[in-house]
């Protein structure tokens, strides 16, 4: 696969900026093996920001590509959140869904519902 292609999108969530119009897009693509095995690679990417190229995070097996991935899709979006004084919404809640880590920490899970 190119090293610019999303490939098959598994996941996707629109959060918003309601009063300033904005939307990014987070989209993330299926974990990937990689030279034969060697290791694997998911794709994300989110639109609707200055960058919007397709990254990719690695991992020793598919789970770990997957959990690397929503890691840094979560530090990205919380640095971004904090840019926007914590404004971005996800479904008009401000709890954004994404898993929360602290160094040395359990990754923890919230959600609107």
């Amino acid at each position: 696969m190119p090293a610019t292609s999303l490939g098959e999108i598994i996941a996707e969530r629109i959060l918003t900026l309601p009063d300033e119009g904005l939307t990014l897009r987070v989209q993330l693509g299926k974990p990937e093996e990689v030279a034969d095995g060697e290791y694997f690679r998911c794709p994300f990417t989110i639109l609707g920001v200055e960058d919007q190229q397709v990254r990719y995070a690695p991992g020793s097996d598919g789970f770990q590509a997957l959990i690397h991935a929503l890691r840094i899709i979560a530090i990205e979006i919380s640095l971004r959140n904090q840019s926007y004084s914590g404004r971005l919404q996800w479904d008009g809640n401000c709890d954004l869904g994404f898993p929360e880590w602290e160094s040395g920490t359990t990754p923890s899970f919230s959600s609107p519902v």
